[in-house]
């Protein structure tokens, strides 16, 4: 006969199992939260090794464009760009901020659906030291006005594609 003590510890189990297969059901998504949370982390730590030792974005794009120019950057709409493809549209952009004359460390805000174009334009700012707001294509009038205000944005870059 099971003593007191093997009855709560059983109890215990069957409530633990319980309880664990009542989120389960009530939180199918759980499991998936928690994968991305581990990978999340690990991520974040990388990315703290190179802000430490102060590694951009740009240079690691950089770095790829030169190690794999051919390689595939991004597939958008059954054609594909390479790194180097991306690479020469985002120095054209970075020519002309620089014949703009901003200053490093400005903000450009950008306007750009979902395109390539945005992320040479991102890259091309950057590789001449500009911050880049991103600014929600579905704002306008007072929300779109105050975006732009709060980003302090010198300048607002709007991309290709009609906007709802």
């Amino acid at each position: 006969m099971p003593r007191t003590r093997d009855k709560v510890l059983l109890g215990l189990g069957g409530v633990a199992g319980l309880s664990v297969a009542a989120w389960q059901t009530m939180f199918p998504w759980l499991k998936y939260d928690l994968d991305f949370m581990r990978v999340g982390k690990k991520i974040g730590q990388h990315m703290s090794k190179d802000i430490e030792i102060k590694r951009y974005i740009i240079e690691m794009f950089e770095e790829t464009v030169a190690r794999c120019p051919k390689k595939t950057m991004i597939i958008f709409e059954d054609r594909e760009y390479t790194y180097e493809f991306m690479n020469e549209q985002a120095k054209k952009v970075a020519n002309i901020a620089y014949e703009w004359k901003f200053k490093v460390g400005e903000t450009i805000a950008i306007i750009i659906q979902n395109h390539p174009s945005f992320v040479w334009t991102f890259l091309g700012l950057q590789k001449v030291g500009l911050g880049v707001a991103f600014i929600n294509y579905h704002n306008r009038s007072k929300p779109l006005l105050h975006t732009i205000k709060v980003s302090k944005a010198k300048a607002v870059i709007v991309g290709p594609g009609s906007f709802p």
